[in-house]
């Protein structure tokens, strides 16, 4: 699918350049075109004024000068005077006859007053520029016709044509690789969404599965009537628990960044104190002393949902007992960080190995899944790291020397702590 749309695009956006690059080498040809075509029409004016000019006031032009003219310019020129054309083999040879290009200006020019312009299509396909110029009185009538072979100014703009077509089809092929290597880093976050989004429904399709089968197992051995159904009842009760919280952090999990919202001031203090009474029993059951830190000097408030804030440190504080071996320590403790706050739980557990922390805060990660077992679905950082960004803060790791590690939940403080 998301292949599928990456060529789409790359598709639209190739076609959409393309179209644009394509119009203005177009018109950019189009221009060029036209300017040499108006120059080459400047060019064969100055030469039939020059030649009419000459006729006007009587000059006697050679037939050497006349063939030196013509060479200079790929001119065919025809003077008539009176009667009949003045007798000239020309000094600039044509794939068709002299006499049948000045007869098809001449053709062209009739019934024109004063003097014809435009074009001339030789025999061969070849095309001339040409101008008849009357120049009557009230003694003679003559009439000069002056044709410019266009040739060589064709083969040019055919030239021309190829490189503009060969530099746009140069740009078209460059654009067509752009649009691919852009459309392609454009569909990666997408990708890598899809790609998570799969794995987050992979992965939590496994975790619902287990408590599924267990209350299924249950369900049926209470169909059978035992003699004592209160295992089996507190058993189904337990997974369902479990569901409810694992449904819980999937929804948390998906809710919008800043959902949380603002919400009433929130002491520090009384967030670590209430997450240390809440697991000292597990504490002191594995043999892990935890405590929680008397912080020195003042400490800004910090703004939002209480709930969620105590679920965040409580996240923390149950990785450290459940990490920290038997005899190790946990220390819960604040501290102030600029205008922030940052809850802090360290322990003298194993610490995380280096190839572990990259992915620590990823979905149901476990980084030891056979001594966790069920009780952590490998969400409580995630969601940890949820309820900080939804409240303007972040989730930070930091091992400790010479083992053990420190999260911390840094989150901005406001005015009016004490």
């Amino acid at each position: 699918m998301i292949a599928a749309l990456r060529r789409k695009l790359a598709l639209l956006l190739t076609g959409v350049l393309s179209a644009v690059i394509l119009c203005t080498a177009l018109a950019a040809l189009i221009v060029s075109e036209r300017q040499m075509e108006e120059s080459e029409w400047v060019r064969l004016m100055a030469q039939v004024e020059r030649v009419a000019q000459d006729v006007r006031i009587g000059n006697v032009l050679q037939a050497s000068e006349l063939g030196k003219m013509e060479a200079a310019g790929g001119l065919v020129i025809s003077i008539a005077d009176g009667g009949g054309p003045i007798p000239f083999r020309g000094g600039w040879r044509t794939p068709t006859e002299r006499e049948t290009l000045v007869s098809h200006a001449l053709e062209a020019a009739e019934g024109a007053d004063g003097g014809w312009q435009g074009t001339v299509t030789g025999e061969h396909g070849e095309r001339y520029l040409a101008a008849v110029c009357f120049l009557n009185d009230y003694r003679n009538a003559r009439t000069v016709v002056v044709l410019r072979d266009m040739r060589e100014a064709d083969a040019q703009r055919r030239v021309q044509r190829l490189l503009y077509a060969g530099i746009a089809l140069a740009a078209l092929a460059v654009v067509a690789l752009f649009c691919w290597f852009f459309t392609g880093r454009a569909v990666r976050p997408i990708r890598e969404a899809h790609e998570t989004q799969n794995r987050f429904v992979s992965a939590a399709s496994h975790e619902l599965r287990t408590p599924l089968q267990v209350i299924r197992f249950n369900a049926e051995a209470l169909k059978l009537e035992p003699p004592d159904p209160t295992p089996f009842i507190g058993q189904i009760l337990k997974e369902l628990t479990h569901m409810g919280r694992l449904s819980e952090d999937l929804l948390l999990l998906t809710a919008a960044p800043g959902q949380a919202g603002k919400g009433d001031p929130v002491e520090a203090c009384v967030l670590i104190q209430r997450a240390v009474e809440c697991h000292a029993a597990a504490a002191a059951q594995k043999g892990v002393r935890l405590r929680a830190a008397r912080q020195e000097g003042t400490l800004p408030l910090v703004e939002g949902s209480e709930a969620m804030l105590q679920r965040a440190v409580n996240v923390l504080v149950d990785n450290a007992v459940c990490y920290t071996p038997a005899g190790g320590h946990i220390k819960v403790f604040a501290q102030r960080q600029g205008r922030n706050v940052a809850l802090i739980v360290e322990d003298d557990g194993p610490g995380i190995a280096p190839e572990h922390r990259a992915h620590i805060f990823e979905r149901f990660y476990r980084i030891e899944k056979s001594r966790t077992g069920r009780a952590h679905s490998g969400l409580g950082l995630s969601v940890a790291r949820s309820i900080a960004a939804s409240h303007g803060g972040k989730v930070t790791y930091a091992p400790v020397k010479p083992h053990g590690s420190r999260f911390s939940i840094v989150l901005p403080g406001v005015e009016g702590g004490d």
